[in-house]
Parts: structure tokens; sequence; C-alpha cells
């Protein structure tokens, strides 16, 4: 008999193809692709994603592309590994590994995914909120760039990424959101939502969201997309301003 079959409502990433929400949720044997409606709660279409730990998904010239971090029983973590996917079923592409800057194979747990319809940007949970790293699907084999992530106005910075979406029409000039953890005056890490300059690295902005932990992000027209994992439900809200002024857009099923 085949193993039983677990799907919940926890959110580990997001994206869209500029009208639909492309949701990833944990499950087992595998986690389940929810395609949503920005409607509240409505369920368009769902699937198998590639893994069962699958840690960030981004649209990207007509497919839906996802990285994993597999766990092996005797070698442990697994490096991240993308995933080309038809958007309409699942079905897998191609799929390959990331090459390091510096040669080899990227390791480290994937905290985000994102497009610039050019390139594709991937940043790590487990390094410190230190950088991303850009890298072409087109060309595999290809070794990534590295961007390091600094400050100079903004009093605080990243210690985790856990989602990454590109905004390229805020102030006419490239910007990558960031959702994950940072430190600021005082002790521990607070929940937040940055934008970085996407060529310089630069931190730009950096909003403290509460109890929200942002998993996920889409931005479509003007309004960013969050799902959050403290919730297990979509937020809303309008850039560049009123980031922490979320909206609730609904909850979600999983089937």
């Amino acid at each position: 008999p085949l193993p039983p079959t677990t799907v919940t409502t926890d959110p580990k990433g997001m994206a869209t193809n500029g009208t639909s929400l492309y949701l990833v949720v944990d499950g087992d044997p595998k986690d389940k692709i929810l395609v949503l409606s920005t409607n509240p709660g409505q369920i368009l279409n769902s699937y198998d994603a590639p893994g069962d730990n699958t840690t960030a998904l981004a649209w990207h010239n007509g497919s839906l592309y996802a990285v994993t971090n597999e766990f092996h029983p005797t070698r442990g973590q697994q490096p991240p590994r993308v995933f080309k996917l038809n958007p309409s079923t699942g079905a897998v592409l191609e799929q390959f590994d990331i090459r390091a800057p510096w040669g080899g194979t990227l390791g480290g747990e994937a905290g985000g995914l994102a497009s610039d319809g050019s390139s594709l940007y991937v940043a790590m949970k487990n390094e410190g909120g230190s950088g991303w790293y850009r890298f072409n699907p087109a060309t595999p084999n290809s070794n990534a760039v590295r961007t390091d992530t600094f400050s100079t106005n903004i009093t605080g910075f990243m210690t985790s990424f856990q989602s990454l979406e590109v905004a390229e029409a805020v102030s006419g000039s490239p910007r990558l959101l960031a959702g994950g953890y940072a430190t600021r005056e005082g002790p521990g890490n607070i929940p937040v939502v940055t934008r970085f300059n996407k060529a310089t690295g630069e931190l730009l902005d950096l909003w403290e969201m509460g109890n929200a932990e942002i998993a996920g992000m889409a931005y479509i027209g003007t309004v960013l997309y969050l799902a959050d994992a403290q919730s297990e439900t979509i937020l809303a809200t309008s850039l560049p301003e009123n980031i922490p002024e979320t909206t609730t857009i609904g909850s979600y099923q999983a089937t």
C-alpha cells in the first residue's frame, strides 16, 4: 500500500505569474503546490511539489521554478536543487544544482527564490543574511554570482532570509524584497520585510512585521502578497510605505 499522504496549511514559499499565486505548503511524503486566486481562499489547482523539503518558488519566463533541500538518511541535508516545473501539472521539465561562485555545488538551505526575468536569485537561511546569489537557469553549468548586503543609513541588519521577490517598478530602479529575520537595537531576532538595491546589496528599508513570519511573497502590480507562517494565511499590502499595515485576503485549505 502507498504511504498515507499528509498536507498542511504551513506555507514554505510563494510566487506569481502576474495573476495567480503559487503557494507551496508542507506535506508528506511530498509538499503540495496550491494555485490560488487572489480572491479569498479560492484554490484553482494543486499538485505535488518536487520534494518533501521545498523551500521556495519563483516564476521565470513562463515556468514555475522550485528549490528543494532534501534530507538523505545517511548523508544528511542535501544542497539546494532547482526544478523547472510545468505550472499547470507540476511535471518536472529540468533539474540542476546551483554552482557556487568559487566552483562546485552551492551548499546551505535556500530561504528564498526570485526572478527578474533574466536571472534567478537565491538566498540562504543559514548565512546570517549576508547576501544572495544570482544565476541564469538557461546556463546551469555557469557559476553563480554573489552579492553581499550592507547598510549605510538603516539601523539593523538581516540575520536570515526566508523569502525573496523582485520589485522592478518601485521608484523606477531595481529592488529586491526579502522576508525573514533581523536584529535591531536590543537582543533577539525580529520578523521583518526588507528592501535592498538589487544591484549593489544595500539595505534601503526595514519594516518590523509584529508576529507575522513571512515564508513567501509575490508582487502583483502595486500589491505585495505575503504568506504568513504564523497565521497560515495570505496577507496583502501596498508598496512602498505601509508594509506593516497588512490586510488578510483569506485562508486556504490544501486538498
